[in-house]
């Protein structure tokens, strides 16, 4: 009898560490199907790569502009703006890729750990079901 209610409590101790902790970020995950998931957390990383190779290709520029003694009407920008597209189109993909992979795991790592935390529910459930019985 004592041995089950020193391990119910070290059940509810581990169930409410997790929910104070990483429970909170899976509960959020576990909302939303897979899919939905991958492309909320990819739609902020392409966002943001996509303003870093923006002010990153504005700086190229301008470096370009004052290290050579270009004038500014003589710029061709067709092959700069086909230079950029590529430029941004290859790091968005890159950045889909990654970020799809990492989300992917991530959310299945959030499952898994909720399975658990059922499972330790249901365990405290019956756990206090045989004491009650008792």
């Amino acid at each position: 009898m004592p041995e089950r209610k020193s391990r119910r409590i070290i059940i509810m101790s581990q169930l409410a560490l997790y929910d104070k902790g990483q429970g909170r970020m899976d509960k959020k995950a576990d909302r939303l199907f897979r899919r939905d998931y991958i492309y909320r957390q990819n739609m902020w990383s392409r966002f943001y790569a996509s303003i870093v190779v923006v002010i990153g290709l504005i700086c190229y520029w301008v470096y370009r502009y004052f290290t050579t003694d270009m004038d500014l009407f003589d710029l061709d920008l067709e092959p700069m703006l086909t230079q950029a597209a590529f430029i941004l189109g290859a790091t968005l993909l890159l950045v889909t890729v990654i970020g799809t992979i990492k989300a992917t795991a991530d959310y299945q790592s959030a499952q898994g750990r909720l399975r658990r935390y059922y499972k330790l529910l249901a365990h405290l459930d019956r756990i206090s079901n045989k004491e009650e019985r008792n």
